[in-house]
C-alpha cells in the first residue's frame, strides 16, 4: 500500500498544465507566396497564425511524467505491508551500544536465530535493522530505559510478535512502572566483564587540618562508599554566599540549613552573607532578592521574578506545603517538583527557584528535608555513571498485557526508485528535444 510521509507537496502535480500549455500554445512560421510584383497589393493588418493542436505527444508525456515525479519524491513516499506474526519469525535485538560484545556473548543463540529468519535489529531509540558485519561500540548509548523502549516496541510491532532480546543485566536502565506488553518475549541477560568500577566520589577539607575522601565501589551486587580522612588540606574550602536586599528573613531560613549541613559533614564550608555583589569567586550565590543578577557566577541559585500567585499544594510526594508560586513557565530541567509543575529547575549552572524561602510561601524552611535537599544540589551524585549493579532477570520481565487488535506496517522508503525514474525520465526527454531540433535545422 503506497502512502506518503509529506503529502503537502502532491499539490505541485498542479504545475503539469505548464508543459501542456507550451505544447498548446505554438507559433507557426508565415508562408512566402512568390509574386510578381506587390504594385497593386493592399496594405493589410498582420495577422500570427497559430495552432492549438497538440504536437510530440511522447515528449509532451516525459515532461509531465518528470514533475509527476518530482512531487511524488518530495511527499517521501513509503511502501507499508501489513506484518504478521509470523510462526518461528521475529526479530533478534541487542542494545546499539557495546553491540559486538553482547553479539559475542550470545554468538551461538543469535546465529542460530538469524538463521531461522529473525531479523536483527538495535534495542534502542528507533529500533533501526542491524547488520552483523556492522556492529561495533562506537554506537553512542541510548539513554532510554529498556522498559521504557519495551513500551515503544509494542506501539511498532503486532501482538505476539516474537521477540528474543539479548541485553546486560543493568539495573540502571530499569526506571519507571512495570510495563505491560503482549509481545512473545524472550530476555536473555548477561554481567559484562567489566563488572567492577572504582572511583573518587568527592575530595573536600574538613574543618580541622585534614582532607576527607570519598570513594566508590559499585559491583553487580552492590554500592558501596568508604570514608577515608588524610591529614592536611589539598582541597579548598567550599565557599557560599547568600545576597539579599528585601528578604532578610528569607536569608535567615536559608542560612540556618546551610549551617546544619555544615555540621553534619564537619566539612570546611565558608558562608557569607552579602548587602553587594562583593566576591564573584564563591562556589554558590544564593541571590535572594528581584534585582538583576550580574554575570560571572559559578553557581547561582535565584528567585523567579514573576507573578506571585495563591496556590494550595504540596510539594513532590511530600507533607510539605506550598503557599504562593511565581507564575514563570520557563522550560529548564526540574530538580523540585510539586503537584502539578516545577519549583527548582535550572538551565546550566542557573538554578531558578519559583517560590520564597519563607514560611509565608512554603513550609519547606520548617521541614527536616530541607537541609538534606540543599545538599542534593550542592553535592550532587554521580552514581549512574558508575553504577554496576545487576537486576535478577525476573524482574526484569514485564508483565503479560492483553492482544492488541491494532494493525502494524513495515515502511519501505521508495525515494531511491524516484531518484532513478527521475533520472530516467530527464535523460529520455532531453535525448528527444536534441533530436527534434536536429531535424528542425536539417529541414
Amino acid at each position: 500500500m503506497l502512502q506518503f510521509l509529506q503529502p503537502i507537496w502532491l499539490t505541485l502535480t498542479a504545475g503539469v498544465i505548464i508543459p501542456v500549455i507550451i505544447h498548446l500554445w505554438q507559433r507557426k512560421p508565415g508562408k512566402v507566396l512568390r509574386v510578381g510584383s506587390i504594385m497593386l497589393l493592399q496594405a493589410s493588418s498582420i495577422k500570427h497564425a497559430r495552432s492549438f493542436n497538440l504536437t510530440e505527444l511522447l515528449l509532451l508525456l516525459l515532461r509531465c511524467l518528470f514533475i509527476l515525479l518530482l512531487a511524488c519524491l518530495l511527499a517521501q513516499p513509503v511502501w507499508e505491508n501489513l506484518m504478521t506474526a509470523d510462526k518461528g519469525k521475529g526479530w533478534v535485538m541487542i542494545p546499539g551500544h557495546d553491540a559486538d560484545i553482547t553479539y559475542q556473548h550470545f554468538k551461538p543463540q543469535v546465529d542460530s536465530l538469524l538463521s531461522q529468519g529473525h531479523e536483527l535489529h538495535y534495542f534502542d531509540t528507533g529500533f533501526e535493522e542491524a547488520k552483523l558485519s556492522e556492529l561495533s561500540s562506537e554506537r553512542l548509548p541510548d539513554s532510554s530505559g529498556y522498559w521504557q523502549l519495551l513500551q515503544q516496541l509494542q506501539l511498532e510491532l503486532p501482538s505476539s510478535y516474537t521477540i528474543h532480546l539479548f541485553t546486560p543485566a543493568r539495573l540502571d536502565k530499569v526506571k519507571g512502572a512495570r510495563p505491560a506488553t503482549a509481545l512473545d518475549l524472550h530476555w536473555h541477560t548477561y554481567i559484562p566483564a567489566d563488572s567492577v568500577v572504582r572511583w573518587e566520589a568527592l575530595r573536600y577539607a574538613m574543618d580541622k587540618d585534614s582532607t576527607r575522601l570519598i570513594k566508590g565501589e559499585s559491583s553487580p551486587a552492590a554500592t558501596r562508599y568508604n570514608l577515608e580522612d588524610i591529614k592536611g588540606k589539598d582541597a579548598r574550602p567550599l565557599r557560599l554566599a547568600i545576597y539579599t536586599d528585601l528578604y532578610k528573613d528569607d536569608a535567615a531560613y536559608l542560612e540556618a540549613a546551610l549551617l546544619a549541613i555544615r555540621q553534619y559533614l564537619g566539612r570546611d564550608v565558608v558562608i557569607e552573607n552579602w548587602t553587594e555583589t562583593n566576591n564573584a569567586l564563591s562556589d554558590w550565590v544564593f541571590w535572594l532578592s528581584e534585582k538583576p543578577v550580574p554575570p560571572g557566577f559559578k553557581k547561582l541559585l535565584r528567585y523567579d521574578t514573576g507573578e506571585v500567585r495563591q496556590v494550595n499544594t504540596t510539594i513532590g510526594n511530600t507533607p510539605i506545603h506550598l503557599y504562593k508560586k511565581n507564575t514563570s513557565t520557563d522550560t529548564i530541567t526540574a530538580d523540585w517538583k510539586y503537584a502539578s509543575g516545577v519549583l527548582l529547575g535550572h538551565r546550566g549552572n542557573e538554578y531558578i527557584f519559583y517560590s520564597h524561602f519563607n514560611p509565608t510561601y512554603t513550609s519547606l524552611v520548617w521541614d527536616d528535608a530541607f537541609p538534606g535537599m540543599l545538599l542534593d544540589l550542592l553535592m550532587p551524585q554521580d552514581d549512574a555513571l558508575h553504577d554496576k549493579r545487576a537486576i535478577d532477570p525476573q524482574q526484569l520481565l514485564p508483565v503479560r498485557g492483553e492482544l492488541s487488535t491494532t494493525n502494524h506496517y513495515t515502511q519501505l522508503p521508495l525515494a531511491k526508485h524516484c531518484w532513478l525514474l527521475l533520472f530516467l525520465v530527464f535523460g529520455l526527454e532531453r535525448w528527444l528535444s536534441l533530436r527534434k531540433k536536429k531535424e528542425v535545422a536539417h529541414d
